[in-house]
């Protein structure tokens, strides 16, 4: 579970600044 939300916590911001 913790690997879960830490790519979910992690995954957010990366995918965000990967978007702009």
């Amino acid at each position: 579970m913790i690997n879960v939300i830490g790519l979910g916590y992690i995954g957010l911001p990366t995918a965000l600044m990967m978007a702009s």
